[in-house]
């Protein structure tokens, strides 16, 4: 049996949108809906679609956040079901049936493997086939040449002409946006972390995944559109304010996991802070 958990925060809009796409797919057999203890109707308007068959609604005391209000959902799963694997999404993505049956057909065949995900295609067209889990010394040069830069000076097209040669390929870490996991060695690693509350909980299930010496891994040949950050962006608005969950979850990371010393988390702090304030600025003389 397969579960989906999918986790809703003042977004019931974009949550019963995507529960209206899935809810025949023959891949999922039960869909839990987990409402992180929304601040508006969002409770009211998804209880209407439960029907104790398939559609399951379960309400937290508070804003868990991503790591701890998706384990809320795989706990009441796994207490009332039992479950092989279990999927997680995010609301703003668009995944299909086959999709999902082929990531749960290569779940059942890869016993050593923990996480399973398709390419993750983006509005921009870039796509996403999973990372190394981060170094002190990447997370740094990232400060200096971003991402998004970098994204926009890939051949994203020889990329996937090359990446598609495999039927899968063994990653660190997967986007947290959609993926599929085998109950049994989810469980061996711990879950997810809940002291973070956004961002880097993928690095963490990544590391901790590699520390038990389980693999994860990408399907080239499947594809999910996430319609990047939509829910994020309509309840957390300020850039500021999102730098500095991510910044709160980095240093989690890098204290506890990568084990770096005070004095390399300060510095990747200051560094951290110095280009937000610039980007601020920046926003701000050319809004204008």
């Amino acid at each position: 049996m397969i579960a989906l958990i999918l986790l809703n925060y003042n977004d019931a809009d974009e949550t019963i949108a995507f529960i209206e796409r899935c809810r025949n797919y023959e891949s999922i057999d039960k869909i839990v809906v987990v409402d992180n203890c929304s601040t508006d109707d969002s409770y009211q308007c998804l209880n209407r679609l439960v029907d104790q068959q398939k559609i399951y609604l379960i309400r937290t005391e508070a804003n868990l956040g991503y790591a701890a209000g998706n384990n809320a959902g795989i706990c009441f799963a796994l207490n009332n079901w039992e479950l092989t694997q279990i999927i997680i999404s995010n609301p703003d993505v668009f995944v299909s049936d086959e999709t999902i049956e082929k990531l749960t057909a290569f779940l059942q065949q890869h016993n050593e493997v923990m996480l399973a995900g398709p390419t993750i295609r983006c509005p921009d067209d870039s796509l996403s086939y999973g990372w190394d889990c981060p170094t002190y010394l990447s997370m740094m040069k990232e400060l200096f040449v971003p991402a998004s830069l970098l994204r926009k000076h890939i051949d994203y097209q020889s990329i996937r002409q090359e990446k598609e040669r495999h039927p899968f390929l063994y990653v660190d870490c997967l986007s947290g946006c959609f993926f599929a996991f085998n109950v049994q060695n989810f469980i061996k690693v711990g879950c997810f972390d809940e002291t973070t509350f956004l961002y880097g909980e993928e690095s963490i299930l990544g590391f901790r995944a590699k520390k038990m010496q389980f693999r994860n891994a990408i399907l080239p040949g499947v594809q999910a559109l996430h319609n990047e950050s939509v829910s994020i962006n309509k309840n957390i608005t300020s850039i500021r304010r999102k730098a500095e969950i991510l910044l709160v979850s980095r240093k989690y990371y890098m204290r506890e996991y990568m084990h770096c010393t005070a004095s390399q988390v300060a510095i990747y702090s200051f560094l951290y802070h110095s280009k937000l304030m610039l980007k601020i600025v920046f926003n701000k003389l050319f809004s204008r």
